[in-house]
Parts: C-alpha cells; sequence; structure tokens
C-alpha cells in the first residue's frame, strides 16, 4: 500500500488532475449504469415469464382443441341409440352384429372423422354381451381382441372408476394389454358407455393418438435444448414429455406442483426449484396440466445480453473521459509545465527568464512571484557575484602578467639551442622536455586537455626523471590511441606518477619499472599506473585513500597532496560518476586506477 501511495506521489500534475476526475466521474457512472442493469434485468425478467406462461397458455389451448375434439367423438358414440341398442343387446349373434358394426352409419362416421384427422391411430369399442370388439387401426398397430386381457387393463379400471367420463392415459409401446403388435406410444383417451336407465357398462371405448403428434405440439415451443415440457392427465400420470427434464423435477411437479396448478391464477404461475423455474397454469378443460421448465442458466444468459448495453455506456463514457480528461488536465497544466521549464533554464544559469501567464488565478499568481524572484535574483548577482567574479579575474590576469609564459618559454628555448650548439644534447633533451612540461600544464589556462596531450606530458616528465636515475628507472607508456581524442582534466596522470618515482622506486635500492596503461571500454576510459616499488603498509595505503576527503596526514600517507588534488578536480568535473583506486602492498609496489566517463573532443 505504501509503494502504492508513494507512486501516486510521484506521477505528474496533469495524471493526478485525469486520476481525480476517474475517480470522481467513475463511481457515479458506474451506479447510473448498475441501476440501468437492475431496472432492464426486473423488466426482462418479467418479460421472459410472460412469455413462458404465454407458452403454456398456447400449449394448453392446442392440447384441449385436439383432446376436446376426441371426446367430442366418444361422446357421440357414447350417446348414440344405434350403438347403444347393438352394444346392449342380450345374447347376440355375433356373426350378424358384426355385419351391423361395418354396415351401421354411426361407424362410418367414426371412419370418416379417423380418415380426416390423421393424428387418431386407432378407435375401439369393445362390448360387454360378448359381441365380437370393433376396431380400426391406421398404422399396422394389432389390438388386442381378448375382452377378458383389455377388463384386466389398468386402462379399463381407470375408466371403469371415471364412470363414464373420459380418461387420458399413455399407453407404452410395449403394451400387450391393449395390443397384441403395438408400432408406436400412444396417448390414448377412453371411456366406459353406461346404459343411462339400467346404470350399467355395457361397452368400452377408446381412441389413441401417436405420441410424436402431441409431442410436435409441445416440442415446438421448446426454445433451447435443455429446456423441457411435461403433460399430466388429470389423475397425476405422465402423458407426455418433451425436451431435458430430471427426475428430481419430474417428481417434484408430480408430487407438489400438481396439486398447487389446480388453483394456479388466471393468469398462470411458477415456481422456483433448485436450478429451474418450473411455469405452469390451471388444466385445461380436459383436466391436462402442462408445465415448462427452464433452466435458471437460460435467463441468466438473456440477463447477459441486457447488461450489454449498460456495459458499453459504461466503456464509451470512459473512452470518452480519457481524452476529454487529458484536454482539461494539459490546459491546467500547461502553465505549469512552462514555469517548470523556465526554472530549469533559470537553475542552468539563463538569469533572463520570464514566463507570460494570460489566467489571473492561482497559477497566474504564482508565474507573477516566479518573475519578480528572477529579477531581484538577477540584479542580486549582477551587483556581487558578478562584481567579485572581475575582481578576481583581474587579481589573475595581474599574476599572468608577473609570470609571463612567453618570456618562460623564450629563455627554455634559448638554453635548449646553447646546450644543442656546445655538444651537450642530454642538457638540450632534458630543457626541451621541461619547455613542453611548462607549455601543456598551462595549456592556455584551460582546465581539460586531452589524452594525447596528457599523455605527452607524462612522457616528458618520465623522460626528465630517466634522465636523472638512469638505469635505476625504468618505465612503460601504452595508451591506446583510439582515446588520444578524449576530453580529460589535465595534470591527472602525472601526480599519480610521480607518486611512484619519488615514494616507490627512489627508495628502492635496485630501483624498478613505472608502468602507464590507458584503454577504453564501452563508454568509460581507465587509466592505471604501476609500480614494483617498496609499496606502502596497510596503514599508509589506507591514511592515502582518506585524503580523498581533504584530510591529508603527510607523516602517514606519501604524496597525500597529490592524491587530493586529484580527487577534488575529478569531484568538480564528474561528480560521483568516476573512480579512485589505490592498491598496494609493502615490498611489491602500488597500483592507481582511475575509471572515467568517455566525452569525445569536437572539432
Amino acid at each position: 500500500m505504501s509503494r502504492i501511495k508513494h507512486r501516486l506521489h510521484d506521477l505528474s500534475f496533469k495524471y493526478k488532475l485525469v486520476i481525480m476526475l476517474y475517480a470522481v466521474v467513475v463511481p457515479l457512472i458506474f451506479s447510473i449504469c448498475a441501476y440501468l442493469y437492475y431496472t432492464t434485468q426486473s423488466s426482462t425478467t418479467e418479460t421472459l415469464s410472460r412469455a413462458n406462461l404465454e407458452i403454456i397458455k398456447q400449449i394448453n389451448t392446442n392440447l384441449e382443441f385436439m383432446q376436446v375434439d376426441i371426446s367430442d367423438i366418444s361422446t357421440y358414440v357414447s350417446i348414440n341409440d344405434d350403438i347403444n341398442r347393438v352394444l346392449d343387446e342380450k345374447n347376440p349373434n355375433r356373426d350378424s352384429n358384426q355385419i351391423a358394426w361395418e354396415q351401421d352409419n354411426s361407424m362410418r362416421f367414426i371412419m370418416d372423422e379417423i380418415a380426416t384427422k390423421s393424428h387418431i391411430k386407432f378407435v375401439a369399442l369393445y362390448a360387454e354381451n360378448g359381441l365380437n370388439p370393433y376396431y380400426i387401426t391406421t398404422d399396422t398397430s394389432v389390438l388386442n381382441s381378448d375382452p377378458a386381457a383389455v377388463r384386466s387393463s389398468p386402462y379399463y379400471r381407470a375408466a371403469d372408476a371415471a364412470g363414464g367420463a373420459p380418461v387420458w392415459s399413455r399407453v407404452d409401446q410395449k403394451d400387450r394389454q391393449l395390443f397384441e403388435l403395438n408400432k408406436s406410444t400412444k396417448i390414448m383417451l377412453s371411456r366406459m358407455i353406461v346404459n343411462r336407465t339400467k346404470m350399467h357398462n355395457i361397452g368400452y371405448l377408446v381412441f389413441g393418438v401417436d405420441e410424436s403428434y402431441v409431442q410436435n405440439i409441445i416440442g415446438s415451443a421448446i426454445k433451447e435444448g435443455n429446456e423441457g415440457i411435461s403433460v399430466f392427465n388429470q389423475s397425476g400420470e405422465i402423458l407426455t414429455q418433451s425436451g431435458e427434464i430430471s427426475p428430481q423435477v419430474s417428481q417434484y411437479i408430480s408430487g407438489q406442483l400438481l396439486a398447487s396448478s389446480k388453483t394456479a391464477p388466471t393468469g398462470g404461475s411458477f415456481a422456483d426449484y433448485k436450478d429451474s423455474y418450473i411455469y405452469f397454469s390451471r388444466p385445461n378443460a380436459t383436466g391436462t396440466s402442462i408445465f415448462y421448465v427452464v433452466p435458471k442458466i437460460n435467463m441468466l444468459n438473456s440477463l447477459k445480453d441486457v447488461a450489454v448495453v449498460p456495459v458499453l455506456i459504461l466503456v464509451g463514457v470512459l473512452l470518452i473521459l480519457f481524452p476529454i480528461s487529458f484536454f482539461v488536465s494539459a490546459i491546467i497544466t500547461k502553465p505549469l509545465g512552462q514555469l517548470c521549464y523556465s526554472m530549469k533554464k533559470f537553475k542552468n544559469g539563463d538569469f533572463s527568464q520570464r514566463v507570460d501567464f494570460e489566467a489571473q488565478d492561482e497559477i497566474g499568481e504564482v508565474g507573477q512571484c516566479y518573475n519578480e524572484m528572477v529579477s531581484n535574483m538577477k540584479e542580486l548577482i549582477d551587483t556581487t557575484y558578478v562584481l567579485k567574479l572581475r575582481e578576481r579575474e583581474s587579481e589573475l590576469s595581474s599574476l599572468q602578467a608577473q609570470i609571463n609564459p612567453h618570456f618562460l618559454y623564450n629563455t627554455l628555448d634559448s638554453i635548449y639551442w646553447q646546450a644543442l650548439t656546445a655538444g651537450n644534447v642530454e642538457i638540450a633533451n632534458m630543457i626541451y622536455s621541461l619547455s613542453r612540461i611548462f607549455r601543456l600544464s598551462l595549456n592556455r589556462g584551460q582546465g581539460m586537455t586531452t589524452v594525447e596531450k596528457e599523455k605527452e606530458l607524462v612522457y616528458h616528465y618520465l623522460m626528465i626523471q630517466k634522465m636523472r636515475f638512469k638505469e635505476k628507472l625504468q618505465f612503460t607508456l601504452d595508451i591506446d590511441e583510439q582515446i588520444y581524442n578524449c576530453i580529460i582534466p589535465k595534470l591527472i596522470i602525472q601526480p599519480f606518477v610521480e607518486n611512484a618515482i619519488v615514494h616507490g622506486i627512489e627508495d628502492s635500492d635496485t630501483g624498478g619499472t613505472v608502468k602507464v596503461f590507458g584503454r577504453c571500454e564501452g563508454d568509460q576510459l581507465i587509466f592505471t599506473v604501476e609500480d614494483d616499488g617498496v609499496g606502502m603498509t596497510a596503514e599508509q595505503s589506507e591514511s592515502l585513500l582518506e585524503c580523498r576527503n581533504g584530510d591529508v596526514n603527510t607523516s602517514k600517507s606519501p604524496g597525500g597532496y597529490a592524491v587530493n588534488n586529484v580527487y577534488e578536480r575529478l569531484k568538480l568535473k564528474f561528480n560521483d560518476d568516476f573512480l579512485l583506486k589505490i592498491e598496494s602492498e609493502e615490498t611489491r609496489g602500488t597500483k592507481v586506477t582511475m575509471v572515467l566517463p568517455r566525452t569525445d573532443f569536437k572539432l
């Protein structure tokens, strides 16, 4: 949390304004979208529920039309006087009555009805007086002609218990009580034909409808593959089912919802059971009940579409808000950016800086105060700092006038030529090297020089020392020519070479060797000065390193002034972007390493 807070503090003011604007607007837009989603969700849920109840009503109407139509035909047969006379006849002649069945106008009417209603697959009429049964099938199914087997079936017993009222049942394809061969599952109406005078059964009438016909009526209403519709008769037995309905849901419907459906509101109702919504209405005129099972996931999928609009609004507002917020924040922070830019230039020494803000707000007041501050600072610098600089420049000019470099160079040149004329070449070379050292050291008053010139200075210094120590001093000067044009502070190598000779080689009885190397690695220059002289103790080496902080003790750190001088100049030039390392071991010599940033000379 603290890390995030720290990063927020480090952001620019422009981005802080953008974040602030989002922090205010986003919760508001989110609340509006949530409200829209809630209201739309409620409306959509209610609409879907009404649509599903309308589906139930439509299925109910279609099934009721089919069932009432067949029920009306069965009623016609049940009350027909001619049919009742044949069924009520005692000791009938089977053969003669069979002919009567075929020639009777009423039976011809039934045959005509079956011919016009392809969904009726069979009609059968069983007489209680022993007359051969009358039946017609249109799907090559074979009805059972044994009245005793038919009377033992549950369909017969249900019709007998109904006392002449129509009873709807499901006859499975494997049934062998009504059929000797059944081609398909049937939805069957069965009823007893009753002698109304004597109130006894005289016949058993059945009509069969292919289940596929009923499946087409209810299946066309199913919208998704995971939905299902169940149809139950007036006794709570399932007539048919289409789609997917789990056994648990079927058990819940038959165990609880059937009873509550009889008192359902006129517009229908629904039940929430586990992962499903179950829609139902009152039983139709035939006592048939219909239940439409819709998994909740379907409703959620529909609501996902509802959520698209609020989400699109939210995303759209956020996308539009992004450029607007940046535009507004840019207008506000532009003056601050100008002020920061001007302050940086002022920091780098441009004291003529000013900012012009048109607005008279708080930022405008800050700009006005800044302009006044710059003006006062410039006036202060002009009156104090510049005067001191001019005073020091005059002092320096006076000093340079006292020590005229041209006089010194000319004098050394005269001595050089006189020595050369006299044939003293060694003295001439020493004078020449000394002259070059002076010229390179003064460097026309410049504090920076090239690596090539610094190498030349070190070379002439070593040549003078070589003439002094003869064979006691050996040296190697190996500086890569690729870095000759690189710029470095002058006199940063020679002091360490001098220390190596004076404190390392001069005190050695056997003399020694001084090695100077220079190379480039990446964007860094690396210089090393090594000697194999007397070296230093750990205490002396540590004390010499302390000289870099200005604490010079010559008794403990020979050459400490030189180290401190070089370190201070490197510090002023490169800040902390350099390395100065001194390694020494007593009787084994000293190694000084300098690592500087590379800066190439540009003409």
